[in-house]
């Protein structure tokens, strides 16, 4: 009998320290849509890829804009304000500030979406952009807009990534 106490006594011990020593899992906490855009603070976006349909006809956004545009920074802070600052590149490096665009940004009530006070595009300023968060994490955020240029409708899919913290 003693005997087999020692052993249920041993087979319990090896499997407690089996289980001790198993690896657990770590859960990264949940953020919220206006986290993972400011970082509590201000977070630095940059387009990384872009497309825009117009009448049929599908737009590289990269490719069809300087890179001095393209390269442009837009600051989101957590107390609802933005810039959009000039990237490496001045398109005209005389005369072009450093900050293009500021001005307010909200989110919407379900958090599934952004409206931007004024955005540029292709050239054109935009009032009261709206742009319908798909994905976003940490390091990405991507999207769908509809924007009205020279009368006509054009739904653009574009991606930004994370520059670094401000």
């Amino acid at each position: 009998m003693k005997k087999l106490v020692k052993i249920f006594l041993g087979v319990t011990l090896v499997l407690f320290f089996f289980n001790a020593c198993k690896k657990k899992e770590v859960t990264e906490p949940i953020k919220t849509t206006k986290q993972y855009l400011t970082a509590d603070t201000s977070k630095r976006w940059k387009l990384s890829e872009g497309k825009a349909s117009l009448d049929g006809a599908e737009l590289d956004l990269m490719l069809v804009q300087a890179p001095c545009v393209t390269d442009n920074i837009l600051i989101l802070s957590s107390d609802f304000k933005y810039q959009i600052t000039e990237g490496n590149q001045k398109c005209k490096p005389d005369t072009d500030p450093d900050v293009l665009i500021a001005g307010n940004w909200a989110l919407s009530t379900d958090s599934k979406s952004i409206t931007i006070d004024k955005f540029i595009v292709l050239d054109r300023v935009v009032d009261k952009a709206k742009f319908d968060i798909t994905t976003i994490d940490d390091n990405k955020f991507t999207g769908t807009t509809e924007v009205t240029i020279n009368s006509k409708l054009v739904k653009m899919n574009v991606t930004f990534v994370a520059v670094d913290n401000v």
